[in-house]
């Protein structure tokens, strides 16, 4: 762990050096924001299907694999 971070951030030189974990990052920021700040379950459904579009268009195989995942469990299409 570098000196004086804190576990939760993310250095900024890293997300500009590579695009993909910049995405993911983002995506991941995205997801628990949905979860943590919408407390209106059908806003939070509307606010996931977009992100879900979102993770869709990226070409990551774990994104896709945790869409089908979160499709399976929270029913949603």
């Amino acid at each position: 762990m570098l000196q004086g971070s804190k576990v939760n951030e993310t250095p900024p030189n890293v997300l500009a050096i590579s695009p993909g974990i910049r995405e993911a990052y983002l995506l991941k920021e995205e997801f628990r924001n949905i979860f943590e700040k919408i407390k209106d379950v059908e806003q939070a459904k509307r606010f996931l299907e977009v992100w879900i579009l979102k993770a869709q268009k990226t070409d990551s195989r774990y994104l896709a694999k945790f869409v089908k995942t979160l499709r399976n469990t929270m029913f949603i299409k």
